[in-house]
């Protein structure tokens, strides 16, 4: 059900938290290109060994529209993995969770639904919050932040897509050849323009193997499985609080601190979630018949 479907994506979301501090540790000594290809690759391999039976049974259609999809989530990578080279890991996160305000305009366009009332104030919540986070007193933002607000649109566009053929597909199979499309697209494109550049260190062999298996294998199928259940302006307001739990991690790990604007930005951003999440209708109607009884 939603719930459940909810709180599957929340561990998502806490996963893809830690990966922005883990992709920073990653670029100290690879490439982007070369970051995405391995991660992707190796989630790859991860997830086919324990779905074998049923990726091989997959029919053509499910593999054409993977490639469709998978080719956008490769674009999402190449400008949040770039974006993520100029500016801060908690930057990053709370850019991404941009998506929060531009999916439920997109849905209405692609998908023609109206999104329900409590979750358009949690996004109005959300928006303020990721401005608070974000934009300077000055209000400026560098390149890296600007690749991440483009990172954010094109995300919209993929998890818009996710729910709209998640329906007709085996959602574990669409999710897995998804990785396979990146990670191939991202393989020959590292080695075109960056040429072989695999991890050295403990630290970077540790943090690519984290993001492969936990960030990548399982959080896509996850992603993928979970959005069967519940709407795409759900999913984007949950995926906000990626924002907060990148700038917990990247506090802890490589010390970045919010400002006390950036503390604001975080409250309210949890607070649009929470507002997003809760069915007040249904909470209105049992208090009326509970007062009755």
């Amino acid at each position: 059900n939603q719930s459940k479907a909810d709180i599957l994506l929340l561990i998502v979301t806490m996963f893809w938290g830690t990966s922005y501090v883990l992709m920073k540790m990653g670029l100290g000594e690879m490439g982007p290109l070369n970051l995405i290809a391995f991660r992707f690759v190796i989630g790859f391999v991860v997830a086919f060994g324990i779905f074998f039976n049923k990726i091989i049974k997959t029919n053509l259609y499910t593999l054409k529209i993977s490639v469709f999809v998978g080719s956008i989530l490769f674009l999402v990578f190449v400008l949040v993995t770039y974006g993520l080279k100029l500016t801060t890991a908690s930057n990053t996160g709370f850019l991404i969770g941009l998506s929060v305000v531009i999916i439920p305009i997109f849905q209405g366009i692609v998908l023609k639904k109206i999104p329900q009332k409590n979750a358009l104030v949690g996004v109005l919540f959300a928006l303020v919050g990721i401005f608070l986070l974000t934009v300077k007193e000055d209000l400026t933002m560098n390149l890296g932040d600007v690749l991440c607000i483009l990172c954010a649109i094109v995300c919209s566009i993929h998890i818009i897509l996710v729910e709209k053929y998640t329906a007709d597909l085996d959602s574990t199979v669409f999710g897995i050849l998804q990785l396979g499309v990146v990670g191939f697209l991202s393989a020959v494109t590292a080695l075109i323009f960056e040429g072989f550049e695999p991890p050295k260190t403990p630290e970077s062999i540790g943090a690519v193997i984290i993001l492969s298996i936990f960030c990548t294998a399982l959080s896509y199928v996850a992603q993928t499985v979970a959005q069967q259940y519940t709407s795409s302006t759900h999913t984007g307001i949950i995926f906000s609080l990626e924002a907060v739990f990148s700038a917990i991690f990247a506090y802890f790990f490589v010390g970045e601190i919010l400002s006390h604007r950036g503390y604001l930005g975080a409250s309210l951003l949890v607070m649009g979630t929470f507002i997003a999440e809760i069915n007040f209708s249904s909470v209105f109607k049992k208090n009326q018949k509970f007062e009755k009884d």
